[in-house]
């Protein structure tokens, strides 16, 4: 199969000015070298003046270019999220342009035509390997393998591609409320993994927060399984027998278990909250005359 068969969305959330001209330029080249109909969506994630006036430029200077410019800065998997429902390609890549590499598109996509609905980025580099952050991800992984029966595969990031098939049902199911990163992964779609070299711009990968990783790791546990009801039951059921037996009381059981509630109703309420993920302030697309009908995919302009 080839690509000029298949209409490719590149989702880019953008939260610093620093690399985009460069970075911009190489993947729009890359596109038109390998796509016949391609679009860039980039997702201006309420950067402000310095990176609004970057994309003014490239608007100037790059076909098949749109950019969506949020309220106020919601956070990459809001903006994420704004990006997918806004893309109208029959395959759909995300990345980050400041690390993920421009070179390794063509090699997703290749992927997805083999019948892969989801393909995983899963960076080679091991900057995220120190032992307490290594210990805690083997420790969640083995945990939400038991708990969920899913692989979320270790070490993983924001890149992928899924298909138009997978796109259409992750925006009609209860997965798309979860992390973006959990929620490709538990659609299934038979999918796929390209391991590869990030590419940072400043060449040095930032460091990972390990309370966020933590935090991240608890919406998971809790948010899709049912594990943590099942143990709070197992506990009291467990802890009314050994009052039974021994005729002491159980206040460490009976904190813990109040503390494991509360988190996991916290957290699924904080999944019903109807309350939007994004707000799109302004969506332009590019200046640039596009001569080929055909490839006219966006429109010049909508609010």
């Amino acid at each position: 199969m080839s690509l000029n068969n298949r209409f490719v969305s590149i989702v880019l959330p953008v939260q610093e000015s620093a690399p985009l001209q460069a970075r911009l330029a190489s993947l729009h080249a890359m596109l038109s070298q390998r796509c016949q109909h391609f679009e860039i969506v980039v997702i201006d994630d309420g950067c402000g003046e310095p990176v609004e006036k970057v994309l003014g430029g490239l608007l100037g200077s790059l076909s098949c270019l749109r950019v969506l410019t949020l309220s106020r800065r919601f956070g990459g998997e809001a903006a994420i999220r704004a990006g997918l429902q806004s893309a109208i390609g029959d395959m759909v890549v995300v990345m980050e342009i400041g690390l993920d590499p421009v070179a390794r598109v063509p090699d997703m996509l290749e992927l997805c035509l083999r019948g892969h609905g989801v393909v995983v980025g899963v960076p080679e580099s091991g900057f995220d390997e120190y032992p307490l952050r290594r210990w805690g991800s083997a420790l969640f992984h083995g945990l939400n393998r038991r708990l969920s029966g899913m692989e979320l595969y270790p070490g993983s990031s924001w890149f992928r591609v899924l298909s138009r098939s997978a796109l259409n049902a992750l925006a009609v199911s209860q997965y798309d409320t979860l992390p973006f990163r959990q929620a490709t992964v538990s659609l299934g779609f038979n999918p796929g993994v390209l391991k590869y070299r990030r590419d940072p711009f400043s060449g040095t990968v930032p460091k990972p927060s390990f309370w966020k990783d933590v935090q991240q790791a608890l919406d998971v546990l809790f948010m899709e399984s049912g594990a943590p009801g099942m143990v709070m039951a197992l506990a009291g059921v467990g802890g009314m027998l050994l009052s039974l037996l021994s005729g002491l009381p159980l206040w460490f059981l009976a904190f813990l278990l109040l503390t494991v509630l509360s988190q996991y109703v916290h957290r699924n309420l904080q999944r019903l909250q109807p309350r939007p993920a994004y707000v799109v302030m302004n969506e332009v697309s590019s200046a640039v005359e596009i001569r080929d009908a055909g490839r006219r995919n966006v429109v010049h302009e909508s609010g």
